[in-house]
């Protein structure tokens, strides 16, 4: 259990009748913390309770086996919340879920959410920790207000603005507090706009804000977009419309069908269209293509083909008053391929398969298994194919692979290598039967390798392993991740594979990188254990440990191994020797990867029992001076959380010095350049969105 997070002060939940197990809880809880590393880097490899040596690449697949993908279990999760509780209960099951996937089914349902933020409340220091969640958090109504009353209470716009992203009601709140509005930022007066329609109307009928959005690129075509009554509005008054360009009116058009015929509509508006814009819009509505259509190139038509279905099919019926074999075939290829329906309509129509070709039918085969099959049982059709085209079709759809093993022995000789390696069954087919091997050279049956259980039957065969050449060794330790340990972890074995193939079979398994690993320490492989290193923190811990390697080691792959990993990073930035061997520049790329490990140190640091005599000035200047050192990107949540984690008894009269204390704005400002954030304006603000730049804090969302 993560220090600071008391389960027995949160509520008991019932759920459905079902009362959640505390211990439930308390695995979403103990990530609060270490949720700062959701994102780019898996927790997999930092939090305590998940198995580092968990291989992805391998109980992934045999997850899958069992029917029981991760999305599918996100979804029953997320569908019914009796499952949610159970399945994150269950380790195995839950060993597949990422951190940040069972943070997104948790705050999914309401009470799970408030009884985060209500431990979070209990444990206050915790509160600046759950930062990244608020826009789940915000979610559910009853949580969101209490969060924004948390921001009132605390002066605290950040909270109050996520929760009236996804409540009107809040916004209105918002919205009559003038102080919080002024303070509002260009791109948090777009998200309440973007979220909520009535709020856009109080925007554009306040001219300070109106002035505000206007001076700001792009602002009014995001709320046009993010509004079809908005953009209605806008491109019917001159004025606002005027400060829309060809490529922002292309982009609202593209959105609204309605937006769009008032552009086509208008001369003024058209005018400013270039081609680019005008197939921007016409890309997206079908009405405005047929009008654009004959007027554009055959490059620029084929594409309006592809993007309607109605346009294909208007072409399709023309077929037939086209002059000329040749243009009839022209244009059926031209539709060819466009949309499944349109194959399915050409396929099913005589006149149509009289004009194309063969290999035309057969392109429509191969893209689809229905038209294969047809094409296999017309006899007449089927005798004018190649064997070549027969054999295409076999390794793109199994059902014709299995009649041409079963219906077709001399083109089974031909092709059946191929055919298995295109399709396990058949691969299967072929192991099993001793007069299907005898049909395969040897060079063939080890290309059926591919498939997992056939490697491991040619490798578990003492006969065939000991005619398995160099390079078919190195083939069947790609295809099959046990049999690649056993070649690792045997001298003479290991030697057959390169130090790249080495490599990626490392990076691949946790078990293959140790041992490679031990051999580079032996000097018996040559490869970059930097790249090994930088997939599984255990071996970058243990290189970390390793002076000759340490001293081998270039400054950029130090700085790579300790964005990767946040016990590098500490590593690291604890360590004046270690730090020396980086310049700003890279010291700034593993604070903004791993913020956390900042606050761990600085948390160390001022829990040492041999600061509390200093005199207060001191004390305060220790503080800027650590934060200076590692250009610790602070706002005032990262100092709020310092404080409360972290100040000792005897200072506690320094909480407002110190929350007041801008520390290291300066570098704040220098790593985090002031630009222009794009919301999504089609959806509310969630948390795939970008926080806020003002607060300055890199926060990695899921």
């Amino acid at each position: 259990m993560k220090p600071g997070i008391d389960i027995e002060e949160s509520p008991d939940i019932i759920l459905n009748g079902v009362r959640v197990p505390p211990e439930i809880l308390g695995h979403i809880f103990e990530h609060v913390g270490e949720a700062r590393f959701v994102g780019s880097h898996s927790l997999m490899t930092v939090c305590k309770a998940w198995n580092p040596a968990f291989n992805l690449a391998v109980t992934g697949e045999k997850f899958a086996r069992k029917g029981r993908k991760a999305t599918s279990v996100l979804k029953d999760c997320q569908q019914n919340l009796t499952n949610a509780i159970f399945i994150l209960s269950d380790k195995k099951t839950r060993s597949h879920l990422r951190i940040s996937e069972i943070f997104k089914v948790a705050f999914r349902h309401k009470e799970f959410a408030h009884a985060i933020w209500k431990s979070a409340q209990i444990n206050g220091s915790n509160v600046t920790e759950i930062i990244k969640y608020l826009p789940l958090l915000c979610e559910h109504k009853e949580v969101a207000e209490e969060i924004y009353r948390y921001g009132e209470d605390y002066s605290d716009s950040l909270f109050m603005y996520y929760a009236a992203i996804h409540h009107l009601h809040l916004a209105k709140k918002l919205f009559k507090d003038d102080i919080v509005r002024q303070n509002l930022t260009t791109q948090e007066l777009l998200a309440l706009g973007s979220a909520h329609l009535e709020i856009t109307k109080r925007i554009l009928a306040d001219p300070h804000l109106m002035l505000t959005l206007t001076n700001a690129s792009s602002a009014l075509r995001k709320l046009c977009v993010a509004h079809s009554k908005i953009a209605t509005y806008v491109l019917a008054n001159p004025v606002l419309n005027a400060t829309l360009n060809g490529k922002s009116l292309a982009i609202i058009g593209a959105a609204h069908l309605d937006a769009a015929r008032a552009i086509w509509e208008s001369h003024s508006l058209k005018e400013r269209l270039g081609n680019e814009h005008l197939m921007t819009i016409s890309l997206a509505h079908a009405e405005i293509a047929h009008d654009l259509f004959a007027d554009l190139s055959a490059a620029q038509q084929s594409s309006l083909i592809t993007a309607h279905i109605e346009i294909a099919r208007k072409q399709l019926a023309t077929v037939r008053s086209i002059e000329g074999k040749d243009e009839k075939r022209a244009l059926l290829r031209t539709v060819m391929h466009s949309h499944p329906e349109i194959d399915i309509e050409i396929w099913s129509n005589i006149y149509f398969q009289e004009t194309l070709e063969v290999d035309d039918l057969v392109s429509l085969g191969l893209s689809h298994e229905r038209i294969a099959r047809s094409v296999w049982n017309n006899k007449q059709l089927l005798s004018q194919l190649t064997d070549e085209q027969q054999m295409a079709l076999g390794e793109r759809h199994l059902c014709i692979a299995e009649a041409i093993v079963k219906e077709k022995p001399a083109l089974r000789k031909k092709s059946l290598a191929l055919l298995g390696i295109a399709h396990e069954k058949i691969a299967n087919q072929i192991w099993e039967n001793e007069a299907l091997i005898k049909e395969l050279s040897m060079d063939e049956l080890f290309e059926l390798s591919i498939h997992e259980a056939i490697a491991l039957g040619i490798w578990q065969s003492d006969s065939l392993r000991s005619t398995a050449t160099d390079e078919q060794i190195r083939e069947i330790a790609n295809n099959n991740i046990m049999i690649a340990r056993e070649i690792v972890a045997d001298n003479a074995l290991c030697k057959k594979l390169s130090g790249e193939q080495l490599c990626t079979l490392a990076i691949a398994d946790i078990e293959i990188a140790y041992l490679v690993f031990e051999r580079y320490l032996q000097g018996k492989v040559d490869l970059d254990i930097v790249l090994i290193a930088e997939k599984h923190q255990a071996i970058a811990l243990k290189l970390m440990k390793t002076d000759e390697l340490i001293d081998a080691l270039e400054s950029s792959q130090l700085q790579a191994l300790g964005v990767a990993h946040a016990d590098v990073a500490h590593l690291i930035l604890s360590d004046e020797e270690l730090r020396e061997l980086l310049d700003e520049d890279e010291l700034t790329e593993i604070i903004i990867a791993q913020p956390a490990v900042i606050l761990s140190i600085l948390q160390d640091i001022l829990a040492n029992q041999a600061f509390n005599d200093l005199p207060d000035d001191a004390f305060l200047n220790l503080v800027k001076r650590q934060c200076d050192i590692f250009s610790l990107p602070t706002t005032k949540h990262i100092v709020r959380q310092m404080i409360d984690d972290a100040l000792p008894e005897n200072r506690v009269h320094l909480k407002g010095k110190l929350y007041e204390n801008k520390l290291s704005l300066n570098i704040v400002r220098a790593i985090f350049k002031l630009s222009e954030v794009n919301f999504p304006l089609n959806k509310p603000f969630v948390a795939d969105s970008v926080i806020p730049q003002r607060s300055f804090f890199p926060c990695i969302l899921m």
